[in-house]
């Protein structure tokens, strides 16, 4: 049976809850914790999460993690957040005050959905690896782990899988076919010749960025990727900053240590 989760202020907990009882569908929880809800997300992997768009705009690259576990609902006051929504590859979108017949719809679409698409196969589509096509024909295919890339180089027509091992795969991609096919949660594009794995940096000094692996590689960080680049990092580290109270930092490291675990990003809280 469906479960829910709702991530909202109270006004917005309280609405919902009332709806959802209605309904007599079971809810798995409520909070108005970004930090709580995240933990309970990563635990319990609830079926659709509803969630304020003020949570969205803040925690961007937290959520699009969580949202290969469970289905998200966006909720907002203002119609134009829906293309926000939309980006977010979020299911559906409420528009604030919450109506009981807009929810019903929401839920029937879930429902319409897992008779066409079984649980156990969507909540398992994010791979930890993907195949390569190492030659012209492309009858010899190589699988290459995430987690084992330290970063994708551009050459010409064609582009470098640096891994850790030191070995290198040659790809008839261009690095615009890998930065859409590459989970930009865990990499970036530093350059135009350049994506990395972020769990593979070692030193960040001035424009270069320093990773570890077998060997150790040391890269150029472009003009035009910079700021981009330092956003990024910059969004982890005062996030981490704003969490009140040491028992929050425990729960989110927590959280991202499973995560990382099912993933396979074993190194991802040396980023943090």
């Amino acid at each position: 049976m469906i479960n829910c989760f709702i991530l909202g202020d109270e006004l917005t907990i309280h609405t919902l809850t009332s709806h959802i009882n209605q309904l007599s569908i079971p809810l798995s929880g409520s909070t108005t914790s970004f930090i709580e809800g995240f933990n309970h997300i990563i635990t319990n992997r609830p079926d659709l999460v509803y969630i304020e768009m003020s949570y969205l705009q803040r925690y961007e690259e937290e959520l699009d993690i969580l949202k290969h576990r469970s289905y998200f609902v966006v909720l907002s006051e203002n119609p134009a957040d829906a293309l926000a929504a939309f980006e977010f590859q979020a299911f559906d979108y409420l528009l604030k005050p919450l109506k009981y017949s807009r929810v019903v719809k929401s839920i029937d679409k879930y429902h319409a959905m897992v008779a066409k698409v079984p649980r156990d196969t969507w909540q398992d589509q994010y791979y930890d690896s993907f195949f390569v096509k190492t030659d012209a024909k492309g009858s010899r295919q190589v699988l290459v782990r995430y987690q084992d890339i330290v970063y994708v180089e551009a050459l010409q027509n064609y582009v470098l899988i640096h891994l850790d091992d030191g070995l290198r795969h040659t790809i008839f991609n261009s690095l615009k076919d890998m930065e859409d096919s590459l989970p930009m949660s865990f990499f970036s594009r530093i350059h135009k010749s350049f994506i990395i794995n972020d769990q593979k940096i070692k030193v960040i000094e001035g424009n270069n960025v320093i990773l570890s692996g077998g060997l150790e590689h040391q890269l150029m960080i472009g003009s035009t990727y910079r700021k981009k680049f330092f956003e990024k990092k910059g969004r982890r580290i005062v996030k981490a900053s704003k969490l009140r109270g040491i028992e929050h930092v425990v729960l989110l490291i927590l959280a991202c240590s499973i995560l990382c675990a099912e993933t396979g990003f074993l190194s991802m809280l040396d980023f943090f």
